[in-house]
């Protein structure tokens, strides 16, 4: 790393943050650029990638045609959490597409909770890569996700389902569950009734 700042002609940092501490690693400030978060510009490429008319968009509505226009989404992508987590959640979503036959369940997870009970309504889907998983969470009404999908969730405003205690910054747009399918399916029931999961603004509209 000190040899790479050394030779380096120009440091790109992300923040302000990231460039007072350039600074106070010895690079001249006149060699510092600070940048805002490309994170914001990189979810905005990637949903222009996804627009129906274009041919990622087209091959993925084609993938997930069986998910029904006028039904609400409810998403869980958990092949980045524990075991535990997974089984717990998949019992709780089960029971929410027994409850809900109107709504749309998806699970990406390893499928040995699903038996030739499963409802028809409840879909359980190979981990999918990144753009998958963004054309997914943006038609989503509420979300179970790994880490690494919680920036794309808070962008694209989406209601996050949570076993464990939320970041401070993601408080009051992350739903704790208690340790309990029963529960968990009778707070996302309560959920799906509540006004403010209208469709969302959302980053790419913003």
């Amino acid at each position: 790393r000190r040899i790479a700042r050394a030779l380096a002609s120009l440091h790109v940092a992300s923040g302000q943050s990231a460039g007072r501490q350039l600074v106070a690693e010895g690079v001249p400030a006149h060699r510092v650029l600070v940048t805002g978060n490309a994170a914001p510009d990189a979810l905005r490429a990637a949903l222009e990638r996804l627009q129906p008319d274009s041919g990622m968009g087209l091959a993925l509505n084609e993938r997930f045609a069986v998910l029904r226009e006028d039904a609400p989404l409810v998403l869980m992508l958990g092949h980045e959490c524990d075991e535990a987590h997974c089984t717990l959640m998949c019992n709780a979503f089960t029971r929410i597409a027994e409850e809900h036959p109107g709504v749309d369940v998806v699970c990406a997870i390893n499928p040995v909770f699903l038996d030739s009970h499963t409802p028809a309504n409840l879909h359980c889907i190979d981990a999918p890569d990144y753009l998958a998983a963004l054309f997914l969470l943006r038609r989503a009404r509420l979300a179970f996700v790994g880490p690494s999908l919680h920036a794309e969730a808070m962008a694209l405003e989406i209601p996050l389902l949570s076993l464990d205690p939320p970041a401070s910054e993601a408080q009051g747009r992350v739903h704790l569950m208690v340790h309990d399918a029963q529960a968990i399916a009778g707070h996302v029931s309560r959920l799906l009734g509540e006004a403010w999961l209208a469709p969302r603004r959302g980053v790419e509209n913003g």
